[in-house]
Order: C-alpha cells, then structure tokens, then sequence
C-alpha cells in the first residue's frame, strides 16, 4: 500500500531527530547529516507509491533503508567529492557553531 504524503511528514516530525543522530553518527558531519535527512525524505516523498508495507514500524524500517543506501553512497562520493571541492577551492557554507553543538549533542 502507498505511503501517503501526510504519513511521511508525521514521520519526518516523529523521527527527523532519531535520523539525524543516525547520520552524525556516521559521518561525524553535522552538515552532512542534515543534508542526508532531507535526501532520505524527499526520496521516500517521491518513490511514497513503492512502499508496500504496512504501519508505523514497517514504514521507519523502509526510511532507514533508503537512509542506509543515501550513507553508502555518501561514502563513495565523498573521496571524489571532497577532492573536487579542495582542487576548486569551493566553501561550503557552515551551520553555525550553536547548530553543530546541538546536533552532535543529539
């Protein structure tokens, strides 16, 4: 059964902070983390209609499986990526200090 658009937003609510700490934990980059939270979300907003499970328990499962797949390719990227932007001399803009804390504090 589809997973309505309204569900994925309660569930964004629910576990939009449990997720980020799932991602600080693994990058060690609050900036990542987020950026990886909104991937995760937007992901399962657009593919909604492949769920086929069925509650609260099965839909979390399905969001850190497409969160798990967002990481490893995170992970591959990231060597290229990192490279890339040293080579150009691009900055990506920081969160704030107060902002870091609190993520890596979650």
């Amino acid at each position: 059964m589809p997973l309505p658009a309204d569900d994925i937003a309660r569930l964004y609510r629910a576990e939009g902070r449990r997720m980020t700490s799932f991602f600080v934990r693994r990058t060690h980059d609050p900036e990542a983390a987020v950026d990886l939270v909104a991937e995760t979300f937007a992901s399962a907003l657009e593919d909604r209609g492949q769920f086929c499970g069925c509650g609260d328990a099965a839909a979390i499962a399905w969001l850190y499986a497409i969160a798990r797949n967002l990481l490893n390719g995170w992970y591959r990227r990231g060597e290229v990526e990192q490279r890339a932007v040293a080579r150009l001399g691009i900055e990506r803009p920081d969160l704030g200090e107060a902002e870091d804390e609190r993520l890596i504090e979650l």
